[in-house]
């Protein structure tokens, strides 16, 4: 199999190699789907399976705690820096609304013929600001009673 050459159709490239990898990794997936099926089927079988899975990975644990470390670090930040980014969204998406609040009590304001000064415009944009806080908790609430 491995002596045997392909050419791509399109360019004419010898393509072996590539052609041998997914053979292989082809190969690894339907091996590894007959023992995940067979591993399902036999409890006893399964329980083997995880007891060496966990002993590998303890063997592996003690022979590599440097990378062990490292791959801890780096998930912490990842899930650290997934936070930040959900929080920025956030933010992004409360400022937007404080906006659009803010702009739907002045456009109200306007068509009450209320004189707009600074004064009025900070007195609306506290406002906006508790109407948006209010808005979020209630949503916040949903989503806790719908779980």
């Amino acid at each position: 199999m491995k002596d045997k050459v392909y050419e791509c159709p399109c360019c004419g490239k010898d393509i072996s190699e590539f052609v041998h990898q997914e053979i292989v990794l082809h190969n690894r997936r339907a091996n590894a789907e007959k023992a995940r099926r067979a591993q399902n089927k036999d409890p006893e079988m399964r329980k083997k399976l995880t007891q060496a899975s966990a002993e590998r990975l303890e063997k592996w644990r003690k022979e590599n705690p440097d990378k062990l470390r490292n791959i801890t670090i780096k998930a912490s930040r990842s899930r650290t820096q997934e936070t930040f980014a959900r929080q920025a969204e956030s933010l992004k998406e409360t400022a937007r609304r404080k906006m659009l609040k803010f702009a739907e009590l002045l456009s109200e304001a306007q068509r009450a013929n209320l004189p707009i000064t600074p004064e009025r415009q900070e007195e609306l944009t506290k406002k906006a600001s508790e109407l948006v806080r209010a808005e979020i908790k209630a949503e916040r609430l949903a989503a806790k009673k719908a779980k």
